[in-house]
């Protein structure tokens, strides 16, 4: 199985968001490459890269994501990052779960 790799951000220019490919130009400003070609620049902190993992209702989740996981000792949240490697959950600067290895019915995202 191979996994997609594509980015979401936010347009610079309204806000809304844009996914694709990710690039940068000589002056290292991003953009988000649609489909269609079309290229846009984006606000950087809002950059994420597919996970490769949906939740039971079928949204994907994307690095920068802030999620809700239930536990055997209760509820945790934490953001969705891609550190040493693999994509998990960050509590506290501590990456506390592997997202593959998560039981998709066990997440869910904050507002």
């Amino acid at each position: 199985m191979t996994t997609k790799i594509s980015f979401r951000a936010q347009r610079v220019d309204n806000g809304f968001w844009v996914y694709g490919s990710y690039w940068e130009d000589m002056d290292g400003n991003p953009y988000i490459v649609s489909r269609q070609g079309k290229h846009y620049p984006v606000v950087r902190e809002t950059l994420g890269q597919f996970s490769g993992v949906t939740t039971a209702k079928g949204k994907a989740l994307y690095a920068g994501d802030t999620v809700k996981v239930t536990t055997d000792g209760g509820e945790v949240q934490g953001t969705v990052v891609f550190k040493d490697g693999f994509f998990g959950i960050e509590v506290d600067g501590e990456v506390v779960d592997v997202l593959g290895l998560i039981d998709k019915a066990k997440i869910k995202f904050v507002k």
